[in-house]
């Protein structure tokens, strides 16, 4: 079990009471606690897309990763369209707009990473 600190922390009193009036959290506590979880996620995906980034940069992708990814990436739209269709959901049919922007945008340049 993880040690817990009480800590003392002043905010605008609307701010919390908001969230807990509208039943979005339990108390006060509980709306700071989950933003920090918040922010501690989103910092812990911020390392991981840097952590991605350096190992692109240290190796990048041969030419034949970059065809497989590109591959895979037509084959899951494809897949994901077929599905689309003829359900009440609003999905977009085959050649849905987010599969040709992700392969138009593959198909005109590498992602090509910055020098460190």
């Amino acid at each position: 079990m993880l040690t817990t600190e009480q800590i003392a922390v002043q905010l605008p009193r609307v701010l919390l009471d908001a969230l807990v009036t509208g039943g979005i959290y339990e108390s006060r506590a509980a709306a700071v606690r989950a933003g920090v979880e918040a922010i501690t996620a989103l910092e812990r995906g911020q390392q991981t897309d840097r952590a991605i980034v350096a190992g692109y940069r240290h190796t990048p992708p041969t030419s034949r990763e970059h065809g497989s990814a590109t591959a895979s990436r037509r084959s899951t739209c494809s897949a994901a369209d077929r599905l689309a269709v003829g359900t009440a959901t609003g999905a977009l049919p085959s050649g849905s707009a987010s599969c040709n922007r992700s392969m138009n945008a593959s198909a005109s340049a590498r992602v090509n990473f910055p020098a460190a």
